[in-house]
């Protein structure tokens, strides 16, 4: 696993604090998030990635849609 380390990360491992789950992570940094989203800068928030690949069937192929 990689990881970085800063001060920010040092201190809040110090805290003992555990990370928010991740769609509470999402929600409180929507506003962040938000104008990008609307005007489709995919670079500019996170994209869920991954989630439904155990929907596929054994031989069926993932079809990408195109960003452009």
């Amino acid at each position: 696993m990689l990881n970085s380390r800063n001060r920010f990360i040092e201190k809040y491992l110090e805290l003992g604090a555990k990370p928010l789950a991740w769609i509470l992570q999402s929600l409180a940094a929507d506003d962040i998030y938000a104008k990008p989203r609307r005007r489709n800068l995919a670079d500019y928030y996170p994209l869920l990635a991954g989630q439904g690949l155990r929907l596929l069937k054994r031989g069926q192929m993932l079809k990408i849609p195109s960003m452009k």
